[in-house]
Formats: structure tokens, sequence, C-alpha cells
């Protein structure tokens, strides 16, 4: 069981343990179920910005 130690960012987190990644996923899912997510970057089919502070970030995948 491999714990992750955090930053004493604040006195309540100075001794925190959290469960590593490891013990919470079984596996990585299955590839024909994960589907890429559509990102528009807050742009319309005219390719003009409509919506302000939308886009960016890492590519994500949804299952």
């Amino acid at each position: 069981m491999a714990l992750k130690k955090l930053r004493p960012v604040t006195a309540g987190t100075r001794h925190r343990l959290s469960p590593g990644f490891e013990d919470i996923t079984e596996s990585k899912p299955e590839k024909s179920l994960v589907v890429t997510i559509k990102k528009t970057g807050g742009r319309n089919s005219n390719g003009r910005l409509t919506m302000r502070y939308i886009g960016g970030g890492h590519k994500q995948k949804s299952v």
C-alpha cells in the first residue's frame, strides 16, 4: 500500500497521508470505450470568439 506524504502547506496538512494512485485504480480504461472530448475554445461555427475565458488546457478523454 503506497502512501503519499503531502507537503505541509498548512498546519492541518503537516502529518497528512493520502493513498497512492495505484491503490485507487485497478487498471487502465478500455481503449475501445475511450473517446476524445471535442473542444471549441469558445468559438462558434464562423471561428469567431464568442465566449471569453475558454480555451487552452490539456487534451482530455472520456470513458
